[in-house]
């Protein structure tokens, strides 16, 4: 399943993106990288804790943005990018996670 996810913060927030282009380079880099360690744990990229230096990531060819979310400011991330973050100081935020109907008739469509 493909969601998209739409965050709204009460304090500023730098974010950092790779857009769903550079996907595949970006799973290239972290198997090369990060190799051992996702032996041990390969939902790696899952996990809250990873945080990789954008520069180090634009050393190595790869597209990374950043966006200043200012307090009121909803930001929409797509499917199949990845992103990262942190708060300027104590925050409060809402997330959601959803899915449109053309990935839902897709899913039925592929698992029956």
């Amino acid at each position: 399943m493909v969601y998209y996810s739409i965050s709204n913060r009460f304090i500023n927030y730098y974010r950092y993106g790779i857009p769903h282009e550079q996907k595949e380079k970006m799973d290239a880099y972290i198997k090369t990288k990060y190799y051992a360690t996702l032996l041990k744990f390969p939902d790696l990229v899952h996990r809250l804790t990873v945080f990789i230096n954008p520069l180090e990531l634009i050393s190595n060819g790869i597209n990374v943005y950043k966006a200043v979310q200012n307090p009121g400011e909803i930001i929409l991330t797509l499917p199949k990018g990845y992103h990262s973050g942190f708060s300027t100081g104590t925050n409060c935020s809402e997330a959601i996670n959803f899915s449109v109907y053309y990935y839902f008739n897709n899913f039925r469509a592929q698992n029956g």
